[in-house]
Protein backbone atom coordinates (compact mmCIF):
# COMPACT_ATOMS: atom_id res chain seq x y z
CA UNK A 1 0.00 0.00 0.00
CA UNK A 2 3.02 2.16 1.10
CA UNK A 3 4.64 1.50 -2.39
CA UNK A 4 1.73 2.68 -4.08
CA UNK A 5 1.22 5.76 -2.97
CA UNK A 6 4.90 6.23 -3.18
CA UNK A 7 4.72 5.41 -6.71
CA UNK A 8 1.73 7.66 -7.02
CA UNK A 9 4.21 10.72 -5.56
CA UNK A 10 6.42 10.30 -8.25
CA UNK A 11 4.23 9.77 -10.77
CA UNK A 12 2.61 13.30 -9.52
CA UNK A 13 5.70 14.97 -9.46
CA UNK A 14 6.99 14.05 -12.82
CA UNK A 15 3.36 14.93 -14.09
CA UNK A 16 4.49 18.79 -11.84
CA UNK A 17 7.87 19.20 -13.50
CA UNK A 18 6.55 18.65 -17.17
CA UNK A 19 3.76 20.87 -16.53
CA UNK A 20 5.79 23.62 -14.81
CA UNK A 21 8.65 23.08 -17.37
CA UNK A 22 6.08 23.84 -20.13
CA UNK A 23 4.35 26.83 -18.34
CA UNK A 24 8.16 28.84 -18.28
CA UNK A 25 9.68 27.32 -21.66
CA UNK A 26 6.12 28.13 -23.30
CA UNK A 27 6.97 24.13 -24.57
CA UNK A 28 3.59 22.53 -25.63
CA UNK A 29 4.53 19.05 -25.78
CA UNK A 30 5.63 19.02 -22.09
CA UNK A 31 2.13 20.81 -21.27
CA UNK A 32 0.32 18.01 -23.47
CA UNK A 33 2.35 15.14 -21.65
CA UNK A 34 1.22 16.25 -18.23
CA UNK A 35 -2.55 16.54 -19.46
CA UNK A 36 -2.40 13.16 -21.03
CA UNK A 37 -0.37 11.81 -17.13
CA UNK A 38 -3.34 13.43 -15.18
CA UNK A 39 -5.27 11.06 -17.14
CA UNK A 40 -3.88 8.09 -16.37
CA UNK A 41 -3.31 9.10 -12.55
CA UNK A 42 -6.84 9.16 -12.36
CA UNK A 43 -7.16 5.74 -12.97
CA UNK A 44 -4.25 4.81 -11.35
CA UNK A 45 -5.54 6.25 -8.03
CA UNK A 46 -8.61 4.82 -8.13
CA UNK A 47 -7.19 1.21 -8.89
CA UNK A 48 -4.90 1.92 -5.60
CA UNK A 49 -8.10 2.66 -3.16
CA UNK A 50 -10.38 0.42 -4.48
CA UNK A 51 -8.59 -2.74 -2.77
CA UNK A 52 -7.75 -0.71 -0.03
CA UNK A 53 -11.99 0.10 0.69
CA UNK A 54 -12.17 -3.74 0.25
CA UNK A 55 -9.75 -4.66 2.77
CA UNK A 56 -10.85 -2.38 5.44
CA UNK A 57 -14.30 -3.30 6.63
CA UNK A 58 -14.28 -0.30 9.60
CA UNK A 59 -14.22 3.44 8.44
CA UNK A 60 -11.82 4.05 11.51
CA UNK A 61 -9.07 2.40 9.09
CA UNK A 62 -9.53 3.75 5.69
CA UNK A 63 -10.11 7.68 6.23
CA UNK A 64 -6.32 8.23 6.86
CA UNK A 65 -5.70 6.52 3.43
CA UNK A 66 -8.37 8.54 2.01
CA UNK A 67 -6.95 11.74 3.59
CA UNK A 68 -3.75 10.74 1.94
CA UNK A 69 -5.34 10.11 -1.46
CA UNK A 70 -7.20 13.14 -1.27
CA UNK A 71 -4.51 15.32 -1.05
CA UNK A 72 -2.99 13.73 -3.80
CA UNK A 73 -5.98 14.00 -5.89
CA UNK A 74 -5.75 17.83 -5.40
CA UNK A 75 -2.20 18.27 -6.28
CA UNK A 76 -2.64 15.99 -9.58
CA UNK A 77 -5.73 18.66 -10.21
CA UNK A 78 -3.69 21.86 -9.43
CA UNK A 79 -0.80 20.28 -11.62
CA UNK A 80 -3.10 19.54 -14.66
CA UNK A 81 -4.88 23.21 -14.17
CA UNK A 82 -1.23 24.64 -14.62
CA UNK A 83 -0.53 22.16 -17.64
CA UNK A 84 -3.82 23.76 -18.99
CA UNK A 85 -2.52 27.33 -18.43
CA UNK A 86 0.82 26.53 -20.45
CA UNK A 87 -1.43 25.51 -23.23
CA UNK A 88 -2.84 28.66 -23.20
CA UNK A 89 -0.02 30.56 -22.75
CA UNK A 90 1.53 28.53 -25.76
CA UNK A 91 -1.47 30.14 -28.10
CA UNK A 92 -1.16 33.56 -26.84
CA UNK A 93 1.14 36.05 -28.54
CA UNK A 94 4.09 36.72 -26.95
CA UNK A 95 4.01 39.95 -25.10
CA UNK A 96 6.67 42.17 -23.12
CA UNK A 97 6.02 42.58 -19.80
CA UNK A 98 8.61 44.99 -18.98
CA UNK A 99 6.77 47.52 -21.67
CA UNK A 100 3.10 47.61 -21.04
CA UNK A 101 1.01 48.49 -24.23
CA UNK A 102 0.33 52.32 -23.84
CA UNK A 103 -3.47 52.99 -24.11
CA UNK A 104 -5.03 54.50 -26.91
CA UNK A 105 -5.80 58.27 -26.71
Amino acid sequence: MAKGFQGLAEAIGQMYDRALGGLLSRDLSQANEAIRLSASLKKREQDLLRPILKEFPDMRGVLPMRGIHSGMAQIREYTRSIALIACNRYLETPSNLSRPAMASS
